[in-house]
């Protein structure tokens, strides 16, 4: 799959880490080319929180070319 960022990108500013996404064709509709309207979407289609997530996030420390 690609183009996904987009999607990512506004999954991940809403705080989801735990999703579900079916996708119909060959790609993530790339839209009017930002995340605002997977937001928006999630946003409409509701956000369920949970006190206690399941999952806990990973931190990047350093990237593969730093030492």
């Amino acid at each position: 799959m690609q183009t996904v960022e987009h999607l990512l990108s506004a999954l991940c500013a809403l705080g989801v880490s735990d999703v579900l996404v079916e996708v119909t064709g060959p790609e993530i509709p790339l839209m009017d080319g930002s995340a605002a309207r997977f937001a928006d979407a999630l946003e409409s289609a509701g956000i369920v929180f949970t006190p206690d997530p399941a999952v806990e996030a990973i931190v990047v420390r350093r990237t593969s070319g730093s030492a």
